[in-house]
C-alpha cells in the first residue's frame, strides 16, 4: 500500500508516485493498494488502517524516512497492528536540517499523544 496526498504538488500525490515506483520494479498493478487522500501523516495512516481492516490485515511494514518511522509505527500500533519499520536510504543533509526533522516528528507525536492531532 502506498499512502499520501498531494503534499503541495498539483499533478502527483505521494501515493501515486509510490505506486509508479513499485510498478516500475515489477510489482503487479493489482497488488498495489493506493491511499491518496490523506493530507497529513495521521490522516493517511487512519485511512490506511481502515483499508487494512477491510482486508483483514493485522501487520505491516512502514517504509519512510528514518525520522518519521517512530511516529508512523506508534499510530498504527495504537490501532492494534503489529508494525515493523524500514527506513529508506536518505541523502546526506545538514545537522540542522536533520535536527529539525526529528524535532518536527517529536512535536507531531506529542500533539497526537495529548489528542490534538488526528
Amino acid at each position: 500500500m502506498t499512502t499520501g496526498g498531494a503534499g503541495g504538488d498539483p499533478a502527483f500525490t505521494e501515493a501515486e508516485v509510490g505506486r509508479s515506483y513499485l510498478l516500475d520494479r515489477g510489482i503487479p498493478p493489482e497488488r498495489v493498494v493506493v491511499e491518496n487522500q490523506g493530507e497529513t501523516t495521521a490522516q493517511s495512516l487512519a485511512s490506511a488502517f481502515e483499508i487494512m481492516q477491510r482486508m483483514e490485515l493485522r501487520s505491516c511494514i512502514v517504509v519512510s524516512d528514518g525520522y518519521h518511522i517512530f511516529r508512523a509505527k506508534k499510530y498504527l500500533q495504537a490501532e492494534g497492528l503489529i508494525v515493523f519499520g524500514s527506513p529508506r536510504v536518505s541523502r546526506p543533509q545538514s545537522q540542522l536540517k536533520e535536527w529539525w526533522e526529528y524535532f518536527r516528528q517529536a512535536v507531531g507525536f506529542a500533539l497526537w499523544q495529548i489528542g490534538l492531532a488526528r
